[in-house]
């Protein structure tokens, strides 16, 4: 059925931008969707430790801002600029769609897209900032293809389309094919999470999750002490080394700044070779009150 045939109350719905992003649609989270097995396999915007504490309730849900709400509003112009573009049609979905063997396997696509040599496809819809516009030379980011795999695996569509906007004046789209062994290897990652879900088993984590360790790991005893296992020893190091090159570079770095300083002398700009340069001068800072906190901080201790 064309956008020309629909009822009036469909056209209507074309018309509107729904204010509502896939991120907060559905809290806590109670299937895996497309962003979710992103940060599964590591590519995606939050870590897999991150997604396990949404599904499991440790993480609030998202506000809705305006990055995302924008998102929302120029979906339905970026869908009508790829019908344009393309001549193929496109078709909203508002409905959930569940993995036909894994109810927990899902997602909301942005549109169904039909092309009259390749049958029915999934068109995933993005916006982004110009500053990423690199990591769309040539394909899509690798996260947003993860997503699409998913959706293709979800729908059992044989083909997708992937179309973005960047930084609200330029247009790209991609089509891709179902990567059935691809498709093979995520359902399996997918399956493993799960299981860590309902089994309250966390992923093993990452820099990016060290506030979420604090919240996941409130301490019951203050005064506990918990005998860690032989390959602490080689995070320990890792560790102690890693101070160590920070603590160098820092001198380094910092040496360097005064010589720069120096040759500044009491001019308030100085030109390199080649045109950049650097400023020195006195800038106020505001005072403030940082409220009081208890952290969890980690530190080297003697036992």
């Amino acid at each position: 059925m064309s956008a020309a045939n629909a009822s009036a109350t469909e056209r209507t719905a074309m018309r509107r931008p729904r204010l509502v992003s896939s991120a907060v649609r559905d809290w806590p989270p109670k299937y895996i969707g497309g962003p979710t097995a992103a940060a599964i396999l590591g590519v995606g915007y939050k870590t897999a430790l991150q997604a396990w504490g949404e599904m499991r309730g440790i993480v609030p849900a998202p506000e809705l801002n305006e990055y995302m709400e924008w998102g929302v509003r120029l979906e339905e112009v970026v869908a009508r600029k790829y019908a344009e573009k393309t001549k193929r049609t496109v078709r909203r979905h508002q409905r959930l769609i569940l993995h036909p063997e894994y109810p927990f396997i899902g997602g909301h696509i942005d549109r169904w897209v039909i092309d009259k040599d390749l049958g029915r496809g999934v068109l995933e819809i993005k916006t982004t900032s110009p500053r990423f516009a690199d990591a769309w030379e040539g394909e899509p980011p690798a996260a947003v293809q993860v997503q699409l795999q998913h959706y293709l695996m979800v729908t059992d569509c044989q083909w997708g389309s992937i179309a973005a906007l960047i930084g609200g004046q330029k247009f790209v789209s991609f089509d891709v094919r179902r990567n059935e062994a691809f498709i093979a290897s995520l359902l399996k990652r997918e399956i493993e999470f799960w299981h860590h879900v309902q089994e309250g088993i966390p992923p093993a984590p990452v820099g990016a999750d060290n506030a979420l360790l604090a919240a996941i790991y409130s301490p019951e005893d203050p005064e506990g002490v918990v005998d860690l296992p032989p390959e602490a020893l080689q995070l320990d190091q890792v560790v102690r080394d890693a101070k160590t090159a920070i603590a160098e570079h820092l001198v380094v770095k910092e040496d360097a700044e005064a010589k720069l300083k120096a040759m500044l002398g009491k001019a308030v700009l100085g030109r390199l070779p080649g045109g950049d340069g650097y400023r020195w001068k006195t800038e106020p800072r505001k005072s403030y009150t940082v409220e009081a906190s208890n952290p969890r901080t980690l530190r080297r201790i003697k036992l």
